[in-house]
């Protein structure tokens, strides 16, 4: 496989893990302003499964692709990717199933405290603007953290 091709590839992983950011917000925003009646809980529950497992096959198969192929990313760029999608996944988890666990809340608080950490070394350090995202979206989280 040639270089160029191998590069592609890391495109492709990246405007999936795009694709993965912008589906999360799709989903929670669906779950929960439209599903707000607890007869749709079967409904939610698929949803958070099906997101759950697109995370888990991207994870997986990201860092299967850099370790097989021997091209890495910057560190941060694989730090931020993995901190933004434990962190969706672990607050979809806990707003779906587990929401009144004060476990939960803390742990929830902390992946998140660590992804706007990440994110604005991304930005201050790195320069690399995807890190505002990552700002925006870390506190938007804490405050629906904090309000339910």
């Amino acid at each position: 496989m040639s270089t160029a091709n191998k590069y592609n590839k890391l495109n492709l992983f990246n405007n999936i893990f795009k694709f993965l950011f912008l589906a999360f917000w799709i989903i929670f925003w669906f779950v929960g302003i439209i599903l707000t009646d607890n007869k749709f809980n079967k409904l939610s529950s698929s949803l958070f499964i099906i997101y759950t497992s697109l995370c888990i096959t991207y994870i997986v198969t990201y860092i299967a692709y850099m370790n097989y192929t021997k091209i890495y990313e910057d560190k941060i760029e694989i730090f931020y990717k993995l901190v933004t999608l434990i962190s969706f996944i672990f607050s979809s988890y806990t707003y779906y199933m587990f929401s009144v666990s004060i476990f939960g809340f803390l742990l929830k608080l902390i992946l998140l405290i660590i992804y706007m950490y990440i994110s604005i070394i991304k930005v201050h350090k790195y320069k690399l603007e995807e890190g505002v995202v990552g700002i925006i979206a870390s506190i938007l989280m804490i405050f629906m953290l904090l309000r339910y």
